[in-house]
């Protein structure tokens, strides 16, 4: 399980026009280094296809975050495997790219399980943070084969999740040699922000 949480607005880069001679080199954030103030860049005209494959030009340009920490069974500990989540926004969507590595990708538990079922999987969890206050965010769990998980986090829960809710987004996954990719496209019209 890897878990990335995105806190606060969207709107702290300037547009990018997305053409393939002037896409700008990704900026890594390393989260375990204490790098946790992100600028998530917004591209225009990203022609993504969400297919699990993270091989479109818009990914070049994403941020990319880096040295992600365990919260269980330890909390803060640097994670066993190797994680980087690329991260870009339209003026109607967020897009998240997931690279989970693997030391012996043939442990990798994925099924085609039935929507909010794949918490016996791995799978990432994406924790959006709309509000900023580190005690509520919506929750977007996706598995290596692209299947959904969601809900919300509240502290004040039994163990911070309630799966009630039904979001729409569009996620993909796949299976790689050294582990697997998982593409993410949510609309940012469901998506809370204080006024």
């Amino acid at each position: 399980m890897i878990a990335l949480l995105m806190a606060g607005a969207l709107a702290c880069a300037p547009a990018c026009p997305l053409f393939p001679d002037t896409v700008s080199a990704p900026i890594l954030h390393d989260g375990a280094r204490g790098q946790l103030e992100v600028r998530i860049p917004r591209v225009e005209d990203p022609g993504v296809r969400v297919d699990g494959r993270l091989d479109e030009p818009a990914w070049r340009s994403a941020a990319v975050l880096a040295g992600f920490t365990q919260s269980t069974p330890a909390e803060g500990i640097p994670a066993r495997e190797r994680t980087e989540a690329l991260v870009f926004y339209t003026p109607r969507e967020l897009f998240i790219g997931i690279r989970a590595h693997a030391s012996d990708p043939s442990r990798i538990r994925s099924t085609l399980a039935e929507r909010d079922q794949i918490t016996a999987d791995d799978h990432v969890r994406i924790l959006l943070d709309t509000f900023h206050d580190r005690r509520r965010a919506f929750a977007l769990f996706v598995n290596p084969l692209g299947i959904q998980q969601d809900g919300t986090f509240s502290d004040g829960e039994f163990d911070g999740y309630t799966f009630s809710p039904d979001f729409i987004f569009d996620s993909r996954g796949r299976l790689t040699g050294e582990g697997y990719e998982v593409e993410v496209r949510v609309p940012l019209r469901w998506l809370k922000f204080p006024a």
